[in-house]
């Protein structure tokens, strides 16, 4: 088994763990959390548009999605700036409003982990003489 590369190896960290605060210290897990960073914040986005419009604010809905849209396009694209806009937009009314829940709470270790991810990947790239080519999106 372990000649084919099978054999057991326990984790040492706890899935949760893994979720809320991965490790950023290689590329493939840089991407791997810049992902996750830009699918929370289409949640996000989609969420707050949905129940504003249906709270019977129309432009107001459409805007603040599109705008979660765009951050969650900049975070896929290693943006720092779209990741401490996504955790300023999405802290700021949780906070001035005291609505905490277990799901806001982990959906904002998920976007302080995007920030950590992208900070990473331009802190490697500071380290190396040739700068990581992430493949972007098209």
């Amino acid at each position: 088994m372990q000649q084919l590369g099978l054999a057991y190896t326990p984790k040492t960290q706890s899935r949760l763990r893994e979720l809320l605060w991965p490790d950023v210290d290689n590329p493939v897990a840089i991407k791997t959390v810049c992902h996750t960073g830009m699918w929370v914040s289409f949640v996000v986005g989609g969420l707050t548009a949905l129940f504003t419009i249906i709270g019977g604010h129309l432009l107001g809905g459409f805007v603040t999605g599109a705008i979660f849209v765009a951050i969650g396009i900049g975070i896929r694209k290693y943006s720092r700036v779209a990741a401490i806009l996504g955790i300023l937009l999405y802290l700021g009314p949780q906070i001035a409003t005291a609505s905490i829940s277990v799901v806001s709470v982990i959906f904002a270790f998920l976007f302080i982990s995007s920030l950590r991810a992208t900070f990473a990947l331009h802190r490697l790239n500071k380290q190396s003489s040739i700068p990581l080519q992430m493949s972007r999106p098209k």
